[in-house]
């Protein structure tokens, strides 16, 4: 295969002649046609409509990518307000976005009476029902993990995530991890806080009071939940009480994109409602936003689901391309290279996406198209890693590491080692007592014997780091505490970043660098607001979930990534984000990796879910 361009056949994937894989196609009148924005009730297709024909009990839909969800609930929501005109809706979204969307469509068609809302915003108004006071919900992540991290004990062989997923999923959750999930609870209630975790769970037990419950159940007559395939155990257990007395309730998801299970969401749960109740079930199969070839993959790599049919109405069936790269600065030359030609073609860069497992594969793709001027935009800022964990924390200590007398760092170094904020002034009595630096001082604090262990290990190693070059003073870090502190998922995004710092002599260089790309960051997200919307997407898989795009483009799409290579990865579940990632684009894909990384020993292999369609 030519190492400078996307080729049609994967030849990279099996040295026999490979076997494209194509969906079946459908062509409907232009009568039944809908898309996922639709809202004629008449446009509904065979399926949508025998969905639609039973409104009572519970129904479980099973509904593909792109076979127009949406177009379903509003189409419900409307027969119930027609042939029940005084009855109350209760339609539950998992996002604003999403809830928006729905909102502004039932107005358009002028139905009123039902209520639109995400779980976190219906949990956060049953806590206010109490009329005990407000809540001051906490918004941010960082100083949210810096709470529940003072909460977790040195001999505690847990991570803030694995305190989070408690939240979701308590009974599915590790013994240690619920104790403190339980005093973090207790916490943010003497505050009068709540986080969107914590609100679920709270709201949750709230309804174990019967007759809040019965107020509750009141409020509704009908209740449905769109990407119900996301549900944990709380909203699970949340959505069957609210519904337990009329048991009108509809679930509509696709069991194939479920990607959540880090935050305890449950991949059966469609099943679960099928088997303990007894439901209407129906399927939803023809998609119509993929092209016959792109569907095609999607469905191979989901084999053993009941496969979608494409509705090519369009005429479009462009191969999906592929591309063994040599390293990742050539994957991100010729992916660039691609997006410009495309560009000149007449697509836009918004209707232009670039998709991936792990933050770890877009760095070298977001520094080109900084260099380019490419304009783009990046979901939740992942564009520029440093802000955010876990690279934030190893920022900090870096920073402390070039200049140690600086005390604005000092408060951001105590959360890392257990420690409350409030020490800070006992370690400058100690400091000024001793004539001790900040990090030696730490060390004469009175602590549990496990906790002075920890810190022990832990500040032993920054002062090690301190003489170090900065790929190995991240590398010392890790191992002497940052990797119990962010949780064995995180930590190849933090070797990664040693590995880029490999070319710098000095802690210093390093920072300089990484504050420069800030900048150019911030020039370039300043440049897309000026753009008109006309800018790239890059995001994670996760984020791309819900949205689709004309082009776009996978990449890091190796064994180690995509399914990613820690302990205890969910397999079933890598499987299935790069089937949502699939499902994403419309006319063209292209999916890419490189031969060889900075950290490759030898070289790097497709992904095993592709090399399997193959």
């Amino acid at each position: 295969m030519s190492k400078n361009e996307y080729q049609s056949i994967p030849a990279f994937i099996s040295k026999a002649k490979p076997v494209i894989p194509m969906a079946e196609t459908v062509s409907t009148s232009p009568v039944m046609m809908v898309r996922e924005g639709g809202a004629a009730a008449n446009h509904l297709n065979d399926e949508q409509l025998a969905a639609v024909s039973n409104l009572t009990g519970l129904t479980v839909v099973n509904a593909g990518a792109g076979t127009g969800k949406s177009t379903l609930l509003v189409e419900r929501m409307r027969r119930i307000k027609t042939l029940h005109p005084n009855t109350n809706v209760l339609m539950i979204s998992f996002t604003k976005k999403a809830a928006q969307e729905l909102k502004d469509r039932i107005s358009s068609i002028g139905i009123t009476g039902c209520q639109i809302s995400t779980l976190h915003s219906l949990a956060y108004h049953s806590l206010m029902k109490d009329k005990t006071g407000s809540f001051t919900v906490l918004t941010s992540d960082n100083y949210r993990r810096s709470l529940i991290s003072k909460l977790i004990t040195a001999k505690m062989d847990i991570s803030t995530e694995d305190v989070i997923f408690a939240l979701h999923s308590p009974s599915r959750a590790r013994k240690d991890a619920n104790t403190v999930m339980r005093k973090y609870l207790k916490q943010l209630q003497k505050n009068r806080q709540i986080d969107l975790d914590s609100m679920q769970l709270l709201a949750l037990e709230k309804l174990d009071d019967k007759a809040v419950c019965r107020y509750w159940q009141s409020k509704y007559d009908f209740i449905l939940v769109d990407e119900a395939q996301d549900l944990d155990e709380v909203q699970l257990a949340i959505i069957n009480k609210l519904s337990s007395n009329h048991k009108n309730l509809c679930c509509v998801g696709d069991t194939r994109q479920s990607i959540y299970g880090f935050r305890g969401s449950m991949p059966d749960v469609l099943n679960k409602l099928e088997k303990d109740n007894e439901a209407m079930n129906y399927d939803m199969t023809i998609n119509y936003r993929c092209s016959p070839a792109i569907l095609g993959l999607a469905n191979r790599i989901m084999s053993e689901y009941k496969p979608l049919i494409a509705n090519n109405r369009y005429g479009y069936n462009v191969l999906p391309q592929y591309l063994v790269a040599d390293n990742e600065q050539d994957e991100a030359a010729i992916l660039v290279k691609e997006v410009q030609k495309r560009h000149k073609a007449g697509i836009t860069y918004k209707d232009m996406a670039i998709i991936y497992r792990s933050s770890i594969v877009s760095r070298s793709v977001v520094h080109l198209l900084l260099d380019k001027k490419i304009p783009f935009v990046c979901s939740n800022l992942t564009g520029f890693l440093y802000n955010q964990q876990p690279l934030r924390g190893m920022v900090t200590l870096l920073r402390y590491l070039n200049n140690p007398n600086d005390k604005q760092i000092w408060p951001e170094i105590l959360p890392m080692l257990f420690l409350k904020r409030t020490a800070q002034k006992d370690i400058e009595k100690v400091m000024q007592a001793k004539d001790l630096s900040f990090i030696e001082a730490i060390n004469e604090l009175e602590l549990p014997f496990f906790h002075k262990d920890y810190i022990e290990r832990f500040t032993t190693g920054i002062l090690k780091a301190s003489n170090q070059k900065p790929n190995d003073a991240i590398k010392t870090l890790i191992t002497a505490g940052y990797n119990k502190l962010i949780g064995k998922p995180a930590i190849p995004t933090v070797e990664a970043m040693a590995d880029e710092a490999e070319g710098y002599d000095t802690i210093y260089a390093y920072l300089a660098h990484i504050d420069q790309r800030y900048e150019e960051y911030q020039q370039m997200k300043k440049a897309a607001s000026n753009a008109a919307g006309d800018c790239i997407r890059l995001m994670t898989i996760h984020a791309a979930k819900g949205l689709e795009f004309n082009t776009v483009f996978i990449i890091g799409a190796y064994d180690g990534i995509i399914p990613a290579g820690n302990d205890g990865t969910d397999i079933a579940e890598e499987k299935r984000l790069l089937y949502v990632a699939v499902t994403r684009a419309k006319e063209r894909l292209y999916i890419s990796y490189p031969k060889y990384t900075e950290k490759s020993i030898s070289p790097n292999e497709a992904s095993r879910f592709l090399r399997e369609v193959f």
